[in-house]
């Protein structure tokens, strides 16, 4: 039987979440003109991950858990933040 992956507390559903680090640079000309904008990922690897529920207070940090059924949710999303590019978007006014 799969277990149910769900709050210890109060039996609600959870999120994962995970910090990242982005820098933004652009080249400048000659005139002070901002160009060539590039965004890379500054991998952490400090545990800045976890899951917390969706409906009380119940948070636990990556590098805290214990659960394998939840670690491997929080290695899943990992996974899908790996395969994402960042990208910025100018606002729209």
């Amino acid at each position: 039987m799969k277990q149910k992956i769900e709050c210890p507390e109060c039996n609600s559903p959870l999120k994962v979440w995970i910090d990242i680090d982005a820098e933004i640079s652009f080249h400048v000309s000659s005139t002070g003109k901002l160009n060539k904008r590039e965004v890379q990922d500054n991998q952490q690897s400090d545990g800045r991950c976890g899951l917390e529920c969706l409906e009380c207070d119940w948070k636990v940090y990556g590098q805290d858990c214990k659960d394998d059924a939840m670690l491997k949710v929080i290695e899943a999303a990992d996974e899908k933040y790996r395969a994402l590019r960042l990208t910025v978007v100018p606002l729209k006014n």
